[in-house]
């Protein structure tokens, strides 16, 4: 993937999610999940993105993508420690440019914004889950530097698996 040249560069800006950003992100979001071969379901609202992001002490962060001031994507990350490395690293949860907007450096920009955090913090790493069927995203990600590992697969819970799990003891007599 090529990287964008100086006068792309200064067409993309990344920043942290404000309040006035909060609508346009939605919409963003929805328009991720209808593209998603899954077809994701929003459950989340512009109050949840609100308090998630906004709140004092907030634990998740989301850059915003703009290109030529508009809202292109977004990048959602938290910290994370890894005891093996004896140091915190971020680890990213969704990470999405507007189809349009591909292949113009927005990617690339997003990346290496969280790069620099990472060498500025000295962070031990900058983790994300890719879908193992989107060649396309796998190659923009092996473009970046990234080593896509295939020794690890993603187990998640949604409510109704750990509140079963978590009432498991409660039948054990």
């Amino acid at each position: 993937m090529k990287k964008a040249g100086a006068d792309e560069k200064n067409l993309i800006a990344v920043r942290a999610a404000q309040q006035a950003d909060i609508a346009p992100l939605f919409a963003l979001m929805v328009e991720c999940a209808e593209s998603h071969a899954s077809a994701m379901i929003v459950e989340a609202s512009e109050a949840d993105l609100r308090e998630a992001l906004l709140a004092p002490h907030a634990e998740t962060h989301c850059e915003i993508l703009l290109y030529q001031g508009a809202h292109v994507g977004f990048l959602f990350w938290s910290y994370v420690f890894c005891p093996f490395r004896g140091r915190r690293g971020i680890i990213v949860g969704d990470f999405f440019v507007k189809p349009g907007f591909r292949n113009k450096g927005v990617g690339h920009a997003a990346l290496a914004h969280l790069a620099r955090r990472c060498v500025a913090e000295g962070l031990g790493g900058l983790d994300w889950l890719a879908l193992a069927w989107d060649e396309a995203t796998l190659a923009f990600y092996r473009a970046q530097g990234a080593k896509i590992s295939e020794d690890w697969l993603r187990c998640r819970m949604g409510p109704e698996q750990f509140w079963r799990l978590a009432h498991d003891d409660e039948s054990v007599g």
